[in-house]
């Protein structure tokens, strides 16, 4: 009897060992998660927003003046990047990103303001659109594309819906944004083939670059552990400082000609008056860029 009590309590102490054991395996297994480092390389559209797209509704609203923001009038572009992952438990991460976009400046739509801006001017009280076929315009409008970039780092938050085959993220970060203002270059001329006159300007920003904080919050999903489809609003308010300069030539009769319908006119104030310009000055203002980027990536 002694013998089988010992055996019994012996069987019974391995047993309970065992279920500890069990019971332990799976704390340690969550205790011992080790730090998850990934890199992902990700692309797709960069679509300006706000201030960053508005479109001009006239020439004078693309131009920087004293204690006035610019309109942006960026079109949409594409945007390249590289974020390293730094996974701290299986949901919550750290993120640091680098990435680029680039977004062509509408000059289409500048030109046909400084043609709108032609067409409303008033000379002597006679609009010029009514006197056209008595003048020969012609106008240009070019300008470099937005290049910009951001270094940033944040949290990044990931709850897996089906383990391992689809994942939602969302992602907050703060940085550093660097970018360059175009060069832009707004070109009039007029004839008046009637008395031989002809008159060009022009008026030109120049390139600047600048620095400022920038931020940025986004979401989206994750496939397969692999493959990440997202969407990021990022924004920053660098301070650019940038030189406005006019230029005027005439050939022909300078100053007041008579112009049959308009009575005296003179080119060059007609030019000033078209390009909106001011003396050359060196402009300083606050430039928001807003943009929203849509991006397919894959994780290495």
């Amino acid at each position: 009897m002694k013998t089988f009590s010992r055996l019994f309590l012996h069987r019974m102490t391995s047993l309970s060992a065992a279920c500890l054991l069990a019971f332990a395996l799976p704390a340690v297994a969550q205790d011992s998660y080790v730090i998850n480092n990934r890199l992902e390389i990700h692309g797709g559209v960069s679509a300006p927003i706000a201030n960053f797209s508005a479109l001009p509704s006239t020439l004078q609203d693309l131009i920087p003046q004293q204690g006035k923001v610019p309109l942006g009038a960026a079109n949409l572009g594409f945007t390249l990047g590289l974020t390293d992952i730094i996974r701290l438990t299986p949901n919550l991460g750290l993120i640091f990103s680098l990435d680029g976009a680039y977004n062509p400046y509408n000059t289409v739509e500048a030109e046909r303001q400084l043609r709108s801006g032609i067409g409303n001017l008033s000379v002597s009280g006679v609009n010029l659109s009514v006197i056209s076929a008595l003048l020969q315009t012609n106008v240009t409008y070019t300008a470099q594309p937005y290049i910009n970039g951001r270094l940033m780092g944040g949290l990044r938050y990931e709850l897996p819906i089906l383990a391992n085959v689809f994942s939602i993220y969302a992602t907050a970060q703060g940085g550093v944004f660097y970018g360059v203002l175009p060069a832009t270059d707004a070109k009039l001329s007029i004839a008046v083939p009637l008395v031989n006159i002809r008159a060009e300007g022009s008026i030109s920003q120049a390139a600047a670059q600048a620095g400022a904080l920038a931020y940025g919050v986004g979401a989206g999903i994750v496939l397969f552990d692999r493959v990440t489809l997202g969407a990021r609003y990022t924004g920053a308010s660098p301070e650019f400082s940038t030189d406005i300069k006019p230029v005027i030539s005439t050939t022909g009769v300078p100053g007041n000609v008579a112009v049959p319908g308009l009575g005296q006119v003179n080119i060059q104030s007609l030019l000033n008056a078209a390009l909106g310009i001011l003396p050359q000055t060196a402009t300083r203002f606050a430039f928001p860029v807003s943009t929203v980027q849509v991006t397919v990536g894959v994780i290495l």
